[in-house]
């Protein structure tokens, strides 16, 4: 839940696509947790990957571009834990030079753990038939 853009979508597991090592495409009207990395609530970066603006349809991160730092994003995992996080950061990457690693495996500081969500944006290229671009934003909250 992202109460600063009105945002409530599912939360469902993934990790990598069948037969593949690349990661796996999130439902369009839910977020996909990618559960072969960290969990929410260890002290380290959970990724989470939700639709954005689609050609048909709007996702659950359809205004992530636009997420400001302060905003508050609220993750409540199956098993009932909830987990409050405020936005840090914000950017676009070119989907050419994403530093995917440095994403999923941040150094996250001391006393921190941090949440990252991604999707899809910029300029729709119907060559390519894809977006150009990614938008990330990186949330954090305290952990002793």
């Amino acid at each position: 839940m992202i109460p600063a853009w009105d945002v409530e979508a599912a939360i469902v597991a993934g990790g990598l696509a069948e037969g593949t090592n690349q990661l796996d495409s999130p439902p369009l009207l839910e977020v996909l947790w990618y559960e072969i990395y960290e969990t929410p609530g260890t002290g380290k970066n959970s990724f989470f990957a939700g639709g954005g603006i689609g050609r048909e349809a709007a996702g659950p991160f359809e205004n992530l571009s636009e997420y400001q730092p302060g905003d508050e994003i609220v993750i409540t995992m199956e098993n009932g834990s909830e987990f409050k996080y405020v936005v840090v950061s914000n950017t676009r990457y070119d989907v050419a030079t994403i530093p995917t690693g440095e994403l999923i495996y941040p150094t996250v500081p001391r006393g921190e753990e941090w949440i990252t969500l991604i999707t899809w944006g910029g300029e729709w290229s119907d060559e390519q038939q894809r977006y150009l671009s990614r938008d990330v934003a990186v949330a954090a909250r305290p952990f002793p």
